[in-house]
């Protein structure tokens, strides 16, 4: 049938023409790029004898695409103390003043700070050119000085994202001198980039050009002092003395900077330098009654997770808790997985708990609670974990070893240290706003974060023992470096291991060594059976009580009945260490 297969032909030539033509029609529907081009930004400035400058600036400006609706100008006040007699005119039509925006042929003024911004509307322009006059009178713009008065002025600002094809200034002076009497120059963005023309003696003309978006240009004329009657201005004093002031700064925030470094210095060495002690090289049982989580504020200071850590494990070893493993899933070749560990609260009548003891027993078991499943570990454990860390603090207080508990001692002086740091900071700052040395000195803001965080670790270093804390610190490092110290010969008797193992254990935990003193034990020659207060899950334990008490070294329990194998100290301390180290 060719009827058909031609009109399908003529259809798809249809589509395609439709599709082709789709990138035309949208870039024909789509608005014209705006953009803006200053063909030419030139200047008439006038200097009266009684200190007044007129300037009148005038802008032929191309608008390419649209449409455009308003200019602005803005000028900062650093070098003048006043801008008045503002106007706005085009083509023989003047602008009028207003306090609302957007109305054609009106201009609103605006003061932000130390500088104006004027903005004048038209109406919607779209791919013209347009030339605006702009004029204002200057008050306290000359630099009066005994060697010559200046005029020194920003006539194009480097914050524009256009650019100024060509600008052309002319400035007559209040008086007539010879060609040598008048000193001209021009920089571009800061640096000298040439001078003016002195046409007659009175007036001085420059010129410069193209101007990229974001340079900035300014001119400086000087002619012999006295044909101006006005007093200097006030930023003209600040700027005389300005040397004297960055001197005095420089020394100043030096100066400031050495004495709050060696303030901290002597802060620590009279009131954060531990007492001298004498290293005790090695101590081969506990030489005080602390518990573990004493012992562990005690040496570094902080009441952390291995204090609690420690303190549960001296808890257990006591018969107050025990550990108990739940059977999990065999799984072929990978063993048991999914097993969970759980804490069980037990009665022990012989032994006394200490008053933080029971307070951290009564967080972590509430309301009468026995038993703790894993979710009730990750609900309980933290709130009592925070409970015993203000209870060691004050117990290392109450003991006599610290002055003031570690904690406060941080706090006061890591506050201390960052509010004297932040002070310099923005002293420093302010220092730089005052003498226009913000985009000097922009980087000094990047130093109060890390001047915080170094005033943080002074103040982690304050806290002071007592010379009784720096004695009994002494015996427990030295303590600490003998469970470091042990050889698997000295476990190598499994009855003597079993008595260092598990009364240790605790101390080795508080003191940072859990990890290699399990691993110690768990490699022992002769197999050493875990705790008695860890139940696995393939062995029964009997319901008999604990008669452990403090500073006495307690036997390891025995596996009875079941006929299960000896539980392994890896599979203990891994489950264990590892639930509590994820709560």
């Amino acid at each position: 049938m060719p009827g058909v297969h031609t009109r399908r032909g003529w259809w798809m030539a249809v589509l395609l023409l439709l599709v082709l033509a789709l990138p035309w029609a949208a870039a024909r529907a789509a608005p014209p790029a705006k953009s803006v081009t200053v063909a030419r930004r030139d200047g008439r400035i006038r200097i009266y004898p009684d200190g007044r400058v007129r300037v009148i600036e005038t802008w032929e400006v191309r608008f390419q695409g649209g449409p455009f609706r308003y200019a602005f100008r803005t000028i900062p006040l650093n070098k003048v103390e006043a801008i008045t007699d503002w106007d706005v005119a085009e083509n023989g039509l003047v602008y009028r003043e207003t306090t609302t925006e957007g109305e054609p042929g009106t201009f609103v003024l605006e003061r932000d700070g130390d500088a104006y911004t004027i903005t004048w509307y038209f109406e919607p322009t779209t791919d013209a050119t347009r030339t605006f006059t702009l004029s204002y009178t200057l008050h306290g713009a000359l630099w009066i000085h005994p060697d010559g008065d200046q005029f020194f002025w920003k006539f194009i600002e480097a914050d524009r994202s256009y650019p100024i094809e060509s600008s052309q200034v002319e400035v007559v002076l209040p008086g007539t001198w010879a060609a040598d009497q008048i000193l001209t120059a021009t920089y571009l963005n800061g640096q000298e980039a040439g001078a003016g023309r002195v046409v007659d003696g009175q007036t001085v003309v420059f010129r410069y050009g193209p101007l990229p978006g974001g340079t900035e240009w300014e001119i400086r004329v000087q002619w012999p002092h006295g044909a101006v009657q006005a007093e200097p201005p006030a930023w003209q004093e600040k700027e005389m003395s300005r040397p004297y002031w960055l001197l005095a700064g420089a020394v100043f925030f030096t100066v400031t900077g050495l004495a709050l470094v060696g303030g901290a210095v002597a802060l620590w060495f009279v009131f954060g330098r531990d007492p001298a002690a004498v290293t005790v090289p090695q101590v081969t049982r506990p030489p005080t009654d602390d518990p573990p989580g004493v012992v562990g504020v005690l040496v570094d200071e902080r009441a952390d997770r291995k204090d609690t850590v420690a303190t549960l494990l001296d808890l257990a070893r006591r018969g107050h808790i025990r550990f108990v493993e739940s059977p999990g899933v065999e799984v072929p070749i990978l063993g048991r997985l999914g097993s969970l560990v759980y804490l069980e609260r037990r009665r022990n009548s012989r032994d006394r708990l200490r008053a933080f003891e029971k307070r951290f027993l009564e967080r972590l078991f509430p309301m009468g609670k026995r038993t703790l499943s894993p979710t009730d570990l990750q609900k309980y454990l933290p709130k009592a974990h925070a409970q015993l860390q203000r209870d060691l603090y004050k117990a290392v207080t109450a003991r006599g070893y610290f002055p003031v508990a570690p904690d406060r001692a941080r706090l006061m002086y890591s506050l201390l240290g960052i509010v004297l740091a932040e002070l310099y900071i923005w002293g420093l700052m302010g220092f730089a706003w005052y003498m226009d040395l913000l985009d000097q000195l922009s980087w000094a803001w990047c130093l109060a974060a890390p001047t915080a965080v170094l005033a943080s670790l002074w103040g982690s270093i304050m806290p002071r023992k007592t010379r009784k804390g720096a004695r009994a610190a002494a015996l427990w490092k030295g303590f600490q470096r003998y469970l470091s110290t042990l050889k698997k010969v000295e476990v190598s008797n499994p009855e003597r291991a079993r008595e260092i193992f598990e009364a240790y254990l605790p101390y080795a935990t508080a003191l940072g060594l859990s990890k290699p003193w399990v691993r110690l034990f768990a490699q022992a020659p002769q197999p050493v059976p875990a705790p008695r207060w860890w139940r696995p899950a393939t062995t029964d334990f009997p319901e008999e009580t604990a008669t452990a008490t403090p500073g006495r070294v307690a036997g390891l329990g025995r596996p009875v009945g079941g006929g299960g194998a000896v539980p392994s100290l890896d599979s203990m301390a891994s489950s264990t260490f590892a639930s509590l180290s994820s709560i």
